[in-house]
């Protein structure tokens, strides 16, 4: 469902999430993953109005980040390897350029996620307009591995 006004959007989300100042709480988990997380990203995608566009996506980052789900980026990893200071290891990722949101959804998979652990996928970046910010890459803290 697209939502077309932030009183939809509302009516939409309250028995999955709350909301209140800065905060999301999830209530129903299962019904966040599997159903209103494609109603949420169909609404920025495709909502008519900007501040129901805008809401949905907080809705979705902050939903995320409830979960233990954060956007970052193995950029710093990247670097540290070229500078040969990490090693021994490689790094599977998944270059996403096109119908990300379907590739996302496929890669997250139960059957991918059996056999292949782990996954990193490269979106392409999305400029703020807050000079030198980049909404999707931002940095992730370097963990050596185990």
């Amino acid at each position: 469902m697209i939502y077309e006004n932030k009183d939809q959007l509302k009516k939409g989300c309250e028995a999955t999430l709350s909301h209140e100042g800065g905060d999301v709480r999830i209530l129903d988990e299962e019904r966040f993953r599997s159903r209103l997380i494609d109603d949420l990203i169909q609404t920025v995608a495709f909502s008519p109005d900007q501040g129901t566009r805008k809401a949905a996506g907080f809705l979705i980052r902050r939903g995320a980040a409830a979960l233990g789900i954060v956007s970052s980026s193995i950029q710093a990893l990247y670097d540290a390897m070229g500078r040969g200071e990490v090693g021994g290891f490689t790094v599977p990722a998944i270059n996403i350029r096109g119908i990300s949101y379907d590739v996302a959804q496929a890669v997250s998979a139960p059957r991918w996620r059996e056999t292949s652990g782990r996954s990193f996928l490269k979106l392409p970046g999305r400029k703020s307009t807050t000079p030198g910010r980049d909404l999707w890459n931002t940095p992730a803290p370097l963990r050596r591995p185990p």
